[in-house]
């Protein structure tokens, strides 16, 4: 008896990483970021689609860049958030000539 539980189990087990792997492989695949919806913002907490991309001038911040896109009536900390994360960056410095990618509403 003690085997067939073991393999009752082992079988959910498999089941349960089937369908895990089936649910987000297209995501994954696609590069597509996976985020726990914990807000009603409609920026942050969503998958992007669309991109704009920019090359940095000087003189360019990620608060001037998010601001040109996205206008002072957002919370631009939230926009350079997700432009930090979406470019894998660690900070918020830039370099003429660099290219980010501005996630579009």
């Amino acid at each position: 008896m003690k085997k067939h539980n073991n393999l009752l189990l082992v079988l959910v087990l498999l089941i349960t990483l089937s369908m895990t792997i089936i649910y987000f492989s297209p995501a994954i695949l696609s590069g597509e970021k996976i985020l726990n919806n914990t807000t009603n913002n409609n920026l942050i907490n969503q998958s992007y689609l669309e991109f704009e991309k920019v090359i940095v001038k000087r003189g360019d911040s990620l608060w001037n860049i998010a601001r040109r896109y996205y206008g002072s009536s957002t919370d631009l900390r939230k926009v350079i958030y997700e432009i930090k994360e979406i470019n894998h960056m660690s900070n918020s410095d830039l370099k003429p000539g660099q290219q980010i990618k501005i996630p579009l509403e």
